[in-house]
This record gives structure tokens, C-alpha cells and sequence, in this order.
């Protein structure tokens, strides 16, 4: 159904909703009297009892094929797409020219539908848009003839007005309200478009007609110049009803201006949801919305029913939203209904609003210092409605809030936490939190503990030799107690520093021990041990001289390496950077003895190095073994050394005599100056090692 159809039905239904006056007051206001306000109920029954018929049950379905016989002519359309010719009526008396005949239940006559309201110029109102073409009828028997209606001007009609382009017939105008310019109310439903005649003399029943095929919409004419006297004239005598035609089969049709030939869909009104519950603070601003759905747009009215029983209208509320501005809990608590309804029936939604009143603070929390093992007990005492609820939290030291249960007691206005023999722990911060739902809101207190101090248990505290270590003693107590320290009578390398902490530097093993912290203040004094645990790697020495000349007559030799150090240890030999590898020639002792049988020259001498490991650490000792050159004097040259490492005695009293180098010298530097300089040995004398290539010596150690 297109439109201006359904605009059409919406009017008959407001038609028949309205109540006594405003039905008369309409009918008062069409120019043919009584008689033309029972033809239009007639026909706005028979519309609705079709549009329910085909429309209702919120769907949408086509309607079917109009049938009948041509009635008598209604108000004029604009010309629609011309059907085939009817049989022309006799001549009648001279009235108005007729627009078609109106598409009516079978074999009835049309009725003329009553114009609109006058406009302000007084003229006809354009004529509606004509509807879809009807099934056309067999031909009938000429009518009777018609009754004679009033003479026009002068005897004749009334000059035409301007002729409008050619359209379709459109479907009938709706009753028009009052405005600028009147629309004719709505003729019948037309049937197929015949000659345009006069109305003719009563006919016998014809025979059922073939279906027609609708025709696609024309374009709305210009409106014409309103002709004189253009009200009509008295309905012409009802003719006898025609053979019903066969129902039409609908055709699909691609007009060039595409029109729905469905009714539109018309659903009752309903909502998504019914029920709603909102909370809100007193002083604030809310919007309540209908959200109402339907078709045609529900009329929607809200209606309050307050918490104390009374019911009223809203004012203004026939609206989707209402909005209560500063919110009391008096006035606007309660119950809010929004009805929606339309012709095809009504639903409501109810919200239930409940303004709350702020949270008020009756008795504010106190903060409480106590000696340790005494009780306390924190009150808190909120107003407000609804009552609020009283949550309790204990604030941690990195700022985090713990939830209390334990001692929590409910009284009237409030709440109450309650602490049997405080101690170091629960003293801090606490927060009593206050909340209706809506709003919430906390009070805050502390608890201070005095008392002797306490320390924390510490544990063993764990070191490596040659770091640093700091040892804490965690201490409280209120006044804050003073921290001191007694460190074993053989630590001389410890001090206490500004936040009482003791400080050990450069950690050896024998600072491994139990260190007394002790915390004081006007309670009293308390002790604890703190127990240093001291790690080193493993540790390694050459027993006695690392020096082994290899003389010629020299046949094996023995380095004597000491390892100690925490299980596990492991202890390695190198010679010259590289691991000695046991065998006939190359034993390793139980006790880390280097034994070195059947001295190979000069591939056994060079530096020597025992290396003991564990997993805190290495040490590491080395000797060397050399060609021995014997006595050499202050002035002698180096000698060159064809093997890997030689080695000379320099005598006392050989003087510093600076030359070029401090690890390297010209081969034709004296050795012993060159020695001293370099640091291998002192003027009082002593071995050094040196190994040449090509001019240049190089000092290997003293």
C-alpha cells in the first residue's frame, strides 16, 4: 500500500477513534450534511474492516485486485494510463463532470467522498492522487436515470480549469485539515477507467468481468484555476449492484516513478524492554527514555506514581524522553510508566527511579596511639538514605589496602573495628569506606603502637671475599629505638653508617662471624644476631722459592703448588698458557707437586702457573723455570738466550744507570742496570730472568 493510501486509512482510523464532538465537528464541516457523514462512516467501516482483514497482524501482505462494477463518478483524479472503454451512460441532468467511480465491495456503487476543510482562499483543494486501477467488470445494463441536480451558473457547469499533464489516477485524497488550501476527502476506490459520461439510468446486473492489469503511477498535474460554483451536486439514485468479477492476479509492473503496491509494515507497539531500574544522587540531572517502537509512531504519555501513593500525568510528557533536573528523593522517587499506543493497540514500559540522598558523615574516625597489647577500637558513623554500607581496610606500606573482616561489628549509623592487643603489625593507616550504591565515601585514622622496640628475626647474611656487605637489623618500636653494633674482636674493617646499618669493606674470610644488633629506646632494649657467612675462591702459593734454575747437570726438578678453598676445588697446571698434560716425563702429585723427570732443554723451562678454582672464584701462583747463567758482574751485557727463558745472579752495589726501555733493552745494555731499572731486582742483587730475540732482551722477572 503506497502512502498516501495508508495516510488514508490513518485518517479513517483517527476518524472512528474520535469522540463524539470531534466527530461531529468533523462532519459539520462537510458540505453535504448528514447524509454525507453516514456515507463517509459507511465507507471508513468498510476500508478498516479491509485493512485489517489484509494489513493487520503486523505484516505486510499486497492487497488484492479491487473488484465491481463502475458506481457513480466521484470527485476528479488526475488522469491516470487509460483502461479499456466502458459503455457510456445515458445523458443525465446537467451537474458537475464526475471523476470515476469509486472501487467499492462487489457490485456497489461508489460514494462521493466529502471535500476538506475550507482553506483560507475558499477554492477546492487539489484533487487527491488516484489509486491503483481496478479489476475491470463485465459491461451492465445502462442505469436509471439519475435524479437532476441543481442548475450551475446560468444553467451550465462551471468553466473547467486548467488542464494538468497526464497521470495516473492517483489514489483518493485524505480528509485535509485545515491549512492554506483543503484536499477533497476521499472518493471510493476506483474501478477501471471508462469514457467519462454522465450519470446513467439503473442497469440490470452484468456478468463478472476479466481482470484488469493496474497501471503505474502517472505525474501529479498542475493544479488548475478553480471552476465557479465548484461544489457538486446531490448524489444521483443508487443503482443496482453488478455480477462480482474474478479476482485479478497480481502483475509485477517497473514504472518510471517505482510506487509500493504493498501496505506498508504496521506492527503494534511494543518495547525491547519493559522494565527498568535506575539509581541516582540527589542534586544531579537525569533522562529517562520510552524507547518506544511501532508503526505508525506510537503516541507515548508518562505517568508517575510516587513512593507515596499518588498518581499523577507528567506534564509535557508526550515525548520519547522526559529530563528531572536537580533530582529530589521526595518528589521524584517512584514509579515512571510511559504508555505508547496507536490505532492498533497499546503497551507500557515502567521505570522504577530511586534518588538517593548524599552519604553524610555523623562522626568522623579517630586516630588512637597505644602501648603494645592494649585494645582499640575505630568507629565510624555515616548518615543518609538508603543506609549505606561500611567497608573496613588496613593500608599497606607500599600504599596496597588489605580488607578487614575480623572485628567488625555493625551499629546503628555506622560501623565499628575493634583490635584485641595491638601489636607492631596493626599499627598504619585505616580506612572505613561508606557506600549506597550510587555514591561513596571514606574516612581515615592511625594507629600509632609505643612501646619496648622489637627487631625481625634476620637471617643469614651471605658474602664473597673482596666485596662489600652492608648488614641490616630491621628494628621497630615507638620511640623510634636507637641501632648499635657489636662486631667479633677481630673485624677491624667495619662501620656503622647515618641509617644504622654496619658496613664491612673488602670482605676476608676471617670476617665471617656473629654480629649483635641492638635497638633501644625509653621501653627498653632488644638483642639479635646477625650471622655473616664469608665465600672465596680458591687460593693458591709456590712453596718456597719460585725461582728454579736448570743448571747442565740439572737431570729433573719439582714445583710445589699449596691449594686450598671451599669444596669444590679444582686445581690446574699450565706451562707457558698451556694445560700440563700428565705422562712418563710430567706427574702431578696428590698434593698438586709438580714432578718434572728427565728435564728436556730448553722445551722445559719457561713460566709455570698452578691455578686453583672453585665456584666463588680462582687464584692462581707461578714459577719460573730457567737456563741459569750463574754470576754475571754490574756491567756485563745480556747474554743471548737460545732458549725459551736464562737467568743470572746480579751482585750488590751495581748502580741505576737509566737507559732505554723498563721491560725491553738493547741486548748490549748492562743486565744488572737494566734490571733495576725495570724493577726485576733491587740494588742489593738478585736474580733475574730475561729471553732475547734477535737485538732485544726482555726482562721476564726478578
Amino acid at each position: 500500500m503506497d502512502h498516501t493510501l495508508s495516510n488514508f486509512v490513518r485518517e479513517i482510523i483517527q476518524f472512528l477513534k474520535a469522540d463524539d464532538t470531534e466527530r461531529a465537528r468533523k462532519l459539520r464541516q462537510s458540505t453535504s450534511g448528514n447524509e454525507m457523514a453516514q456515507i463517509f462512516e459507511q465507507l471508513a467501516n468498510s476500508e478498516l474492516a479491509i485493512f485489517n482483514k489484509y494489513c493487520g497482524q503486523n505484516s505486510t501482505i499486497c492487497l488484492p485486485g479491487p473488484k465491481g462494477e463502475k458506481g457513480d463518478p466521484g470527485l476528479a483524479g488526475t488522469a491516470g494510463i487509460k483502461g479499456d472503454s466502458g459503455t457510456a451512460g445515458e445523458k443525465g441532468s446537467k451537474g458537475d463532470i464526475g471523476s470515476p467511480g469509486l472501487k467499492g465491495l462487489k457490485g456497489e456503487p461508489g460514494m462521493l467522498g466529502f471535500p476538506g476543510v475550507k482553506g483560507d482562499k475558499g477554492v477546492d483543494g487539489l484533487p487527491g492522487l488516484s489509486g491503483p486501477a481496478g479489476i475491470k467488470g463485465d459491461k451492465g445494463d445502462k442505469g436509471d436515470l439519475g435524479s437532476e441536480g441543481p442548475p450551475g451558473k446560468d444553467g451550465a457547469p462551471g468553466p473547467p480549469g486548467v488542464k494538468g499533464e497526464k497521470g495516473r489516477v492517483g489514489d483518493p485524497g485524505m480528509l485535509g485539515q485545515k491549512g492554506d488550501r483543503g484536499d477533497f476527502g476521499p472518493p471510493g476506490i476506483p474501478g477501471a477507467k471508462g469514457a467519462a459520461g454522465f450519470p446513467g439510468l439503473k442497469g440490470d446486473k452484468g456478468d463478472s468481468g476479466t481482470p484488469g492489469t493496474p497501471g503505474p503511477p502517472g505525474v501529479r498535474g498542475e493544479k488548475g484555476d478553480p471552476g465557479v460554483n465548484g461544489s457538486s451536486g446531490p448524489q444521483g439514485l443508487k443503482g443496482e449492484p453488478g455480477t462480482k468479477g474474478d479476482r485479478g492476479e497480481a502483475v509485477t509492473m517497473q514504472p518510471a516513478h517505482p510506487v509500493s503496491s504493498c501496505c506498508d509494515s504496521l506492527e503494534r507497539p511494543y518495547f525491547n524492554q519493559t522494565t527498568e531500574e535506575i539509581h541516582a544522587l540527589e542534586g544531579t540531572t537525569i533522562t529517562l527514555h520510552c524507547n518506544a517502537h511501532g508503526h505508525p509512531k506510537p503516541k507515548v504519555e508518562w505517568i508517575l506514581s510516587s513512593k507515596n501513593g499518588s498518581s499523577k500525568v507528567i506534564p509535557f510528557s508526550n515525548q520519547e524522553t522526559i529530563t528531572l533536573p536537580n533530582l529530589d528523593p521526595d518528589a521524584n522517587s517512584g514509579t515512571y510508566m510511559c504508555t505508547a499506543s496507536s490505532a492498533l493497540g497499546q503497551a507500557s514500559k515502567t521505570v522504577q527511579l530511586n534518588v538517593y540522598e548524599h552519604i553524610r558523615i555523623v562522626d568522623h574516625i579517630s586516630n588512637h596511639t597505644l602501648l603494645v597489647g592494649q585494645n582499640v577500637v575505630f568507629e565510624c558513623k555515616f548518615g543518609g538514605e538508603p543506609k549505606p554500607t561500611v567497608t573496613w581496610y588496613h593500608v599497606n606500606k607500599d600504599g596496597t589496602r588489605t580488607k578487614i573482616t575480623d572485628g567488625v561489628i555493625e551499629i546503628p549509623e555506622g560501623s565499628q573495628l575493634g583490635i584485641p592487643s595491638v601489636g607492631i603489625a596493626d599499627r598504619g593507616e585505616y580506612v572505613c569506606e561508606a557506600s549506597n550504591g550510587v555514591e561513596t565515601i571514606s574516612e581515615h585514622a592511625y594507629l600509632l603502637t609505643q612501646g619496648p622496640p622489637s627487631i625481625t628475626p634476620p637471617t643469614p647474611v651471605t658474602g664473597l671475599v673482596g666485596h662489600n656487605i652492608t648488614l641490616h637489623c630491621d628494628v621497630h618500636g615507638e620511640p623510634k629505638p636507637i641501632t648499635t653494633w657489636v662486631a667479633p674482636p677481630n673485624v677491624n674493617n667495619a662501620y656503622e653508617d647515618k641509617k644504622g646499618d654496619l658496613v664491612l669493606l673488602n670482605l676476608q674470610t676471617g670476617d665471617a662471624g656473629s654480629y649483635i644488633c641492638r635497638a633501644t629506646n625509653s621501653f627498653g632494649t632488644v638483642n639479635s644476631v646477625v650471622s655473616l657467612v664469608v665465600h672465596g675462591p680458591g687460593k693458591v702459593e709456590i712453596a718456597g722459592n719460585h725461582m728454579f734454575p736448570v743448571k747442565p747437570s740439572t737431570t729433573s726438578f719439582a714445583i710445589d703448588c699449596k691449594a686450598s678453598g671451599e669444596a669444590p676445588l679444582n686445581v690446574q697446571w699450565y706451562h707457558d698458557g698451556k694445560p700440563v698434560v700428565p705422562n712418563p716425563t710430567h706427574v702431578v702429585l696428590p698434593d698438586h707437586t709438580l714432578l718434572v723427570l728427565s728435564v728436556n732443554r730448553p722445551a722445559d723451562y719457561g713460566r709455570y702457573m698452578c691455578v686453583a678454582s672453585n665456584i666463588y672464584g680462582s687464584d692462581n701462583a707461578t714459577a719460573f723455570v730457567y737456563e741459569d747463567k750463574g754470576m754475571v758482574t754490574c756491567d756485563v751485557p745480556f747474554t743471548p738466550c737460545p732458549g725459551k727463558l736464562c737467568g743470572a745472579t746480579c751482585p750488590s752495589g751495581c748502580q741505576l744507570r737509566i737507559v732505554d726501555g723498563t721491560a725491553s733493552y738493547p741486548a748490549s745494555e748492562p743486565l744488572c742496570s737494566s734490571a733495576i731499572q725495570s724493577g726485576a731486582i733491587q740494588s742489593n742483587g738478585g736474580v733475574v730472568t730475561w729471553q732475547t730475540a734477535g737485538n732485544v732482551a726482555t726482562i721476564q722477572m726478578g
